[in-house]
């Protein structure tokens, strides 16, 4: 008896001592080495307002539309002028645009369901109408995407359309989406000459075979809604089956490749996240921005997206009035405030990379373009996480040191903060706590300790923006990879089951032994009578800690 005792009390004493967090060995480390850029702002001519998408030509001019003033805006770089050129159509609500291969400039108009295209060279505007869907419900164009062989492909947001213009023949094809209300915003071709987009009402991302494009009808495209167990919502569609789709993406609305053609990079509208897409395993992963400085805003809304020749990818937040920029490798991030007006946000909502290593992006309602140029210098600060992964139960504790490096002088003090556990960006169900909170001013280098504690936290991998909020604006952050695993409250379901069983078989061998010695008073059917009601209450015991083993 003793024994089994002590046995018993060494296995409580095993789970005890493995059961409140694990953490990963402090191997997996992020260091933040991102280069650092200047942000530098160039006004629009008097009386030009409201620029909103943006791109770039291939000598290195930037071309942006004007939807305040009904124009179509270029700023050429090496000269530091600006030109600007009046659409034919009053009131046209400019949205997308962008340069074909022979150089000629594409634009969608939202209001009268038209297709724009300038010609450089004289400055001269052509119209094309879009014609309703065969329902009457006009195009709503919004999205515009050269294609190699010349067609020009053009997103109806109302019409739940894809079109594509031919010019060298003048004609229209129209295909039509599968799934009702999608809302197509971007469409971006792969390498085979077939397309992606993104569906912005329908949280869903579309892919379409262009052999197998049939127009009028949705041969050949296919939608799908990206699952991350971590992150799952509900979308009402009332003409789905079921009425419903279960998504992750909260108004997807950018898209961009990766260098290597593997993944495709998503932005949210209607979140603070932005995601990776692995085409070839069906994977989506989940990052944050920081929650916007204005109390005004609770999330970033990150809008236009672009990658870069060196897999940095760029985010314009519209709510944040911040550029991101993210190491997919390193996990490190970088947001560049964006000074405005009195209006609180400049209004970052599209992004597109230039020349020379340049982002380029429009201020809304700074009636103003922007540049981000690279310095040649680190960033003043950094931080780097180790280790750079933890795991612990739905109800457990980590602790992850933060290295911070800081250039003197250049800082001012910093801020700890944390973020990324709920769609919104909270940490609902995890706590995070700093020591110390704030290092500065004057800081120069050194640690803090991040505790992270669990509360009822879902199963799944969250990946915690951990950032260094600079009083001068700047944001540095490294994502922290946070495993929650429902392994750790089954061990303890297996141990109180097996201490149960122990001591069920310690009450059995009790009566046995009472039936021995009570042997000549005992008859054979009151001694089988005992057995059975232990069995029983192993069952049962057996049946209440189920649940939570599975």
């Amino acid at each position: 008896m003793r024994r089994v005792l002590s046995a018993l009390a060494g296995f409580i004493l095993l789970v005890v001592a493995v059961s409140p967090a694990l953490v990963h060995p402090a191997t997996s480390e992020t260091r933040g080495a991102l280069p650092l850029y200047a942000v530098v702002q160039y006004p629009l001519p008097a009386g030009s307002t409201g620029p909103s998408q943006i791109t770039s030509d291939h000598s290195g001019r930037i071309w942006f539309v004007e939807q305040g003033s009904n124009q179509i805006g270029r700023y050429d770089p090496s000269s530091k002028s600006f030109s600007e050129f009046q659409i034919p159509t009053q009131n046209a609500l400019p949205e997308g645009i962008a340069v074909d291969p022979a150089g000629e400039v594409w634009f969608a108009e939202l209001t009268p369901d038209g297709l724009g295209v300038l010609s450089p060279a004289n400055g001269t505007i052509k119209e094309i109408t879009i014609p309703p869907a065969p329902d009457g419900i006009g195009c709503g164009p919004i999205g515009v995407t050269p294609q190699g062989n010349g067609s020009i492909w053009v997103t109806c947001e109302f019409s739940n359309q894809i079109d594509e213009y031919v010019p060298s023949l003048g004609i229209l094809k129209q295909f039509d989406l599968p799934v009702a209300f999608s809302a197509p915003l971007q469409v971006l071709f792969d390498r085979s000459g077939n397309f992606w987009f993104t569906a912005a009402d329908s949280g869903m991302l579309g892919y379409a075979t262009a052999s197998k494009l049939r127009p009028g009808t949705t041969d050949g495209i296919q939608e799908f809604a990206p699952l991350n167990s971590t992150y799952v919502s509900t979308i009402e569609n009332p003409l789905l089956p079921g009425g419903k789709v279960m998504t992750s993406l909260a108004v997807p609305s950018g898209i961009a490749f990766s260098p290597d053609g593997g993944s495709l990079w998503v932005s949210e509208h209607g979140a603070g996240s932005f995601d990776r897409y692995d085409i070839g395993s069906k994977t989506l992963t989940k990052y944050f921005t920081t929650t916007p400085s204005s109390s005004l805003y609770t999330q970033s809304l990150p809008n236009g997206i672009a990658v870069d020749s060196s897999g940095f990818v760029w985010v314009a937040e519209h709510y944040g009035n911040r550029v991101a920029e993210f190491d997919p490798a390193t996990g490190t991030m970088e947001e560049y405030p964006v000074p405005c007006c009195t209006d609180e946000i400049a209004g970052t909502l599209y992004l597109a990379t230039g020349t020379n290593g340049t982002v380029w992006f429009t201020e809304y309602f700074g009636n103003a373009i922007g540049e981000l140029t690279p310095v040649g210098t680190a960033a003043p600060f950094d931080i780097a996480l180790l280790p750079g992964a933890v795991t612990l139960g739905t109800s457990g504790t980590a602790a992850v040191t933060l290295s911070v490096s800081a250039t003197a002088g250049r800082v001012g003090t910093l801020s700890l903060g944390a973020e990324g556990v709920s769609r919104e960006g909270e940490l609902a169900n995890l706590t995070a706590t700093f020591d110390p909170r704030t290092l500065g001013p004057g800081f120069t280098g050194g640690t803090a300790t991040l505790s992270l504690s669990s509360s009822g936290l879902a199963p799944g991998v969250y990946y915690i923006t951990v950032a260094a909020t600079s009083t001068t604006g700047l944001i540095s952050s490294a994502v922290l990879e946070v495993t929650v695993s429902q392994g750790f409250q089954s061990l303890w379901a297996v141990a109180v089951c097996v201490i149960a069983l122990v001591a069920l078989a310690l009450v059995a061998a009790s009566h046995r032994g009472k039936f021995r010695r009570k042997r000549h008073g005992t008859s054979v059917l009151q001694k089988r009578s005992v057995m059975p009601v232990i069995r029983q209450e192993s069952e049962e015991g057996m049946q209440r800690e189920a649940p939570s083993l599975r």
